[in-house]
């Protein structure tokens, strides 16, 4: 479990922009492991031979599969345009500091031996210029779905953007992909290990990914900016939902499904407007909402009204 805090100045420090780089290299992991796309359908016979390129192949070995993927690989992405955004990616892997790229690599091989071509790159200090060459060679060869990928996540970003001007900053935080949660002031996000960081301070950046889904790529280094990878199409009409959370998502609508999930214990509207980042107008007229459904059940005390799942609300959450 990562858990990640955040402070009131996160809101003014969250920007949404598409990685272009994650989506090559989930486009890599696509055609290394012959899977099929929802989007895009399986990879052909040509698609696969482009893997074998040698600065190619240096970027597959450690993004196939799952598990940890060496933070050279994935810097934050920038501002301005798709192509320039993916251009100061490439040049930000260039110019990695090679003890630094080491050490990510031997965190990726975990104790095993790494292949030889990766090896061979560390001891040459050459890492990051290659993975720029081969990262640069595969977007090449994805040809015209270039143009295709640049477009979903930048009408993603453009759906996160409204959700959040609509229903507030907690909605995108919770609403990015099953595994993340929100819960005032903190992100928990499941993964297979432990980890705490602060965005506190810090640019954190969402950035809606058509390629690596269902996949959500953290990162959690300490520097200035920080950043989430999650799929694409988590909010606005593009969605594609498959799972009971997301499915509960859609017949709820994003704030209240959050609102849902975060009365397992009893809270006040001010409580629930507190910890999703929402205005207390915009919560009240929601927990009314879900109580007339029966999925919450209202309790006086004092001035205020606490609201808790009811059995049937725990029951939608299973």
């Amino acid at each position: 479990m990562i858990v990640a805090d955040l402070d009131a100045s996160t809101p003014a420090r969250l920007t949404i922009r598409p990685s272009p780089v994650h989506e090559v290299i989930g486009w890599l992991r696509l055609v290394d492991s012959e899977a099929r796309h929802p989007v895009y359908g399986r990879t052909s016979a040509s698609d696969r031979a482009s893997i074998r390129d040698p600065d190619v192949a240096l970027v597959v070995d450690p993004v196939a599969g799952g598990g940890y993927q060496p933070d050279l690989l994935t810097p934050v992405a920038g501002g301005g345009s798709f192509e320039t955004a993916f251009h100061d990616q490439l040049d930000a892997i260039a110019s990695a500091d090679p003890a630094q790229s080491a050490t990510e690599v031997g965190w990726w091989s975990a104790g095993r031996a790494a292949p030889p071509r990766v090896r061979t790159a560390v001891d040459r200090g050459d890492v990051g210029p290659r993975a720029a060459r081969g990262l640069a060679t595969a977007r090449r060869a994805m040809g015209d779905r270039w143009e295709s990928v640049k477009q979903r996540p930048e009408r993603s970003t453009h759906d996160a953007a409204a959700t959040a001007g609509r229903e507030g900053v907690g909605a995108v935080l919770g609403g990015m992909h099953p595994d993340v949660r929100w819960s005032g002031g903190a992100l928990r996000i499941a993964k297979p290990f432990d980890e705490a960081v602060s965005y506190r301070d810090r640019e954190l950046v969402l950035s809606p990914s058509v390629l690596t889904r269902p996949r959500l790529t953290v990162r959690v280094v300490h520097e200035p900016r920080g950043s989430i990878v999650y799929p694409a199409f988590a909010f606005g009409s593009g969605s594609s939902r498959t799972n009971g959370r997301d499915g509960m998502v859609s017949l709820l609508g994003t704030s209240r499904a959050a609102l849902l999930r975060d009365l397992d214990v009893a809270r006040t509207t001010s409580e629930l407007s507190e910890r999703h980042s929402l205005a207390k107008a915009t919560v009240s007229h929601h927990p009314g909402a879900l109580a007339a459904a029966g999925l919450l059940v209202a309790t006086g005390r004092g001035r205020n009204v606490d609201y808790r799942r009811s059995a049937r609300g725990d029951l939608l959450i299973a």
